[in-house]
């Protein structure tokens, strides 16, 4: 292979590399502002109260702001008295 072709290829190479990290990036902005993941986070927050206390969970609102990193619950039951399948 010539040293042009091989130049020619590293080059794109490199650009479809970071076209791709752009694409990701959009993408996960994307998951972000659309609340889809805060539907996975209070799922699986609810998920691991359950887990460890043994004990049914309710979380009401639940916010989050990811620039920052703060999260809020309002309304988080946790009702270990009742029997639940």
């Amino acid at each position: 292979m010539s040293e042009k072709k091989r130049k020619f290829r590293l080059k794109h190479g490199m650009g479809l590399a970071a076209a791709a990290v752009v694409a990701v990036g959009f993408g996960l902005a994307y998951i972000v502002a659309s609340g889809l993941a805060d539907l996975w986070a209070r799922r699986t927050i609810v998920e691991q109260l359950e887990k460890a206390t043994g004990a049914r969970v309710e979380l009401g609102n639940f916010h989050i702001r990811w620039r920052s990193l703060h999260v809020r619950f309002d309304g988080l039951w946790i009702n270990s008295w009742e029997q639940w399948i």
